[in-house]
């Protein structure tokens, strides 16, 4: 019991750290940045990977029942047994393909709470991998699209956008176009061509007040916010972008605006995908094929 709550509160705790305070999470995966870094995303990611399916198979006894789990499958393989020797007696088949069935509804029971305890803290670490390598920064001279959601009854055209400058006084992007939709979808598009490489905060104004979004052209990645919106909550299950959390703060929901979204370009990882879909294969595949690899030799039955 006591490894139980150990493992639940770690859970919980990463959790609420990845809602409330991503940039601990962050942080801490900079330290792997800034050892393995140099070797380049698809090493880092294998490395957090395989270190998240080690911890797997460590918490997996203290939330499942093992012995429950040891039961069920032993009952599943004499009844597929059954079948096998008595294939020429059909209620006997029919008995033992029955109970294979109700037995292995039982095991799937036995193992939602671990899957359910597990994958809170699954998706809190893709999220995090997902805010450090999903996306590339915005080229420098190449045109993007912006786009902001704006709150009801907001006149897009008095929506102001001010643009940043570079060191020199000189502005960081250029508007190439800008137009919005009807009334009722309240979307304003923007045509941005960057001008110079750097962090740079875009300002909106409307109405006496003043709204940024971050954004970054060239440099480092990491950090990179491609969403900024006034409900994380429902963007996220609405599965607009699971990544609100990691980025910047949200919009007040009162505000002019409910969303500004960058059209960042995703990172290549080969095969296995782009952005997010290409860490969310290798995170998978290495924490799993890692835990399944030691889940014999630290004895756990999954």
């Amino acid at each position: 019991m006591k490894g139980t709550l150990i493992v639940m509160a770690i859970s919980a705790t990463l959790v609420a750290l990845s809602v409330f305070a991503p940039g601990v999470i962050l942080g801490l995966f900079g330290l792997f940045e800034l050892a393995l870094g140099w070797a380049g995303p698809i090493v880092v990611v294998t490395v957090i990977s395989a270190l998240v399916g080690v911890l797997f198979i460590l918490s997996f006894p203290h939330v499942s029942s093992q012995k429950g789990i040891i039961w069920v499958k032993s009952q599943i393989s004499c009844n597929i047994l059954a079948i096998r020797l008595f294939a020429d007696n059909l209620p006997v088949v029919l008995k033992s393909l029955g109970k294979t069935l109700t037995f292995n509804f039982g095991y799937i029971g036995l193992n939602i709470l671990p899957m359910f305890v597990m994958a809170a803290p699954f998706m809190a670490v893709w999220f995090a991998l997902n805010s450090m390598y999903a996306f590339e920064p915005l080229p420098a001279g190449q045109e993007t699209l912006l786009v902001a959601e704006l709150a009801p009854g907001t006149d897009a055209s008095k929506v102001q956008i001010v643009l940043p400058q570079t060191a020199d006084g000189k502005p960081a992007f250029e508007i190439t176009s800008r137009a919005s939709l009807n009334d009722s979808e309240r979307v304003l598009l923007v045509g941005l061509k960057p001008q110079a490489v750097g962090d740079f905060e875009l300002a909106f104004t409307y109405a006496g007040n003043t709204l940024t979004k971050d954004i970054r052209v060239g440099g480092d990645l990491g950090g990179l916010a491609r969403v900024k919106t006034a409900d994380p909550y429902g963007d996220f299950a609405d599965q607009k972008d699971p990544l609100v959390w990691f980025g910047e703060p949200a919009f007040a929901s009162t505000d002019f605006l409910q969303s500004v979204t960058v059209d960042y370009g995703q990172m290549s990882f080969g095969l296995l995908g782009d952005g997010e879909i290409g860490i969310m294969m290798l995170f998978v595949v290495v924490s799993l094929a890692v835990g399944f690899a030691l889940k014999n030799k630290m004895g756990v039955v999954i």
